[in-house]
């Protein structure tokens, strides 16, 4: 069964404020594409679009995400429980 985009979410922002993140859901007034949500430990900020398991950002929030990256903000999309967390191990090795 295809797991549904705001559970994917939910468990993901639960998981990081376990570890410690400060998590902010995001909105920016008349961009639609903007990412959902704001992740921020030890004042490192990144901003991630959840989608449900097997879809991909629209070519809208690829290109929001493309500017926001040309102008130096992390920004990644997941679809997964396990690679939002293995992608914060990443992003944020110290927190772990």
């Amino acid at each position: 069964m295809k797991r549904r985009e705001k559970s994917i979410e939910t468990a993901c922002k639960n998981w990081a404020r376990d570890h410690g993140f400060y998590v902010r859901k995001y909105k920016s007034p008349g961009r639609r594409s903007a990412p959902d949500d704001i992740f921020c430990h030890s004042g490192v900020i990144v901003f991630c679009e959840f989608k449900a398991q097997g879809e991909v950002p629209t070519k809208l929030q690829q290109d929001e995400h493309d500017e926001m990256r040309s102008h130096g903000m992390a920004v990644f999309w997941t679809d997964s429980v396990d690679v939002f967390k293995a992608t914060m191990r990443t992003i944020y090795p110290w927190a772990f």
